[in-house]
């Protein structure tokens, strides 16, 4: 008998090897005969539960990998709403979105969050969904007045994104407030100075900027990337975090002008990691 609870209680912990020692008393006998009935049912059914759970965590995780590539589709999409109306090439926020990765990994962030910025990072210009193509288009220098319309996409893309439970809308909020804020505070539109801007913003400040210099837009031609990169540098402490011009310098800059294909395969890696 005492054989017999000793069996339970290992049974109970799992242990699936557990068996009864014949005994000469027929009783007894019988009495470990169905304990190691009951053994081998416990066992065949806990083996079942596994199989089943691991059939529904295989299952889990492919809706999970759908629905996060559905998730970054979404917002690449979103994203491309943005620049489709004044960028030729229509890749503006998905060069972005790789240079600000690199530079977050050049910073020592995770990869996780170096991700999660890449995810972030196309949409930081989606409020110029609400500036007027007399503005966002113009050919020339803008008036005081067409500035301040300019201006106003950081709080538009902010509010257009706030309120989310998700991470990355969340980031990306930030960013479409605070990426054009300046390390010496003279940016907008709250004038933050140094690191009361978030990192975020910072990061995607810089991989904006170079994009911009480096394409063609209405009112300015590309510069090459040699002087963009010396403009950027020039900028550290001013317009930039010395931190992240800094890590710049350190970026293989022949690899910061993709090509479409490098573009589209770092979507797919990106996908298959979110």
């Amino acid at each position: 008998l005492t054989r017999l609870r000793g069996g339970a209680d290992r049974l109970a912990r799992g242990d699936r090897g557990v068996r009864m020692p014949r005994s000469r008393l027929r009783g007894l006998d019988d009495l470990g005969c169905s304990f190691d009935s009951m053994a081998d049912a416990v066992t065949a059914g806990r083996e079942q539960l596994e199989e089943q759970n691991h059939t529904l965590e295989e299952r889990v995780r492919a809706r999970t990998s759908d629905l996060e590539g559905a998730r970054v589709e979404i917002l690449t999409r979103l994203a491309r709403a943005a620049e489709y109306r004044d960028d030729a090439t229509h890749q503006h926020t998905e060069r972005v979105a790789r240079t600000a990765r690199q530079l977050a990994l050049s910073l020592q962030l995770s990869p996780d969050q170096a991700d999660l910025l890449a995810l972030a990072a196309p949409l930081h210009d989606i409020g110029k969904i609400g500036v007027p193509d007399a503005v966002l288009l113009k050919p020339g220098r803008l008036t005081e007045a067409e500035f301040d319309v300019m201006k106003t996409h950081a709080h538009v893309g902010a509010n257009m994104l706030a309120g989310s439970d998700s991470p990355v809308l969340q980031t990306a909020a930030q960013i479409a407030q605070h990426h054009h804020e300046r390390w010496d505070g003279s940016g907008y539109p709250q004038g933050l100075r140094a690191e009361q801007i978030p990192l975020a913003a910072r990061i995607v400040s810089v991989a904006d900027a170079l994009d911009a210099l480096t394409h063609e837009r209405p009112y300015k031609r590309a510069w090459s990337l040699q002087d963009a990169l010396h403009e950027v540098f020039s900028q550290s402490g001013r317009q930039f975090d010395p931190r992240v011009i800094d890590a710049l310098h350190q970026l293989d800059h022949g690899q910061l002008l993709p090509t479409q294909r490098t573009l589209e395969l770092d979507n797919e890696e990106l996908a298959s990691h979110s």
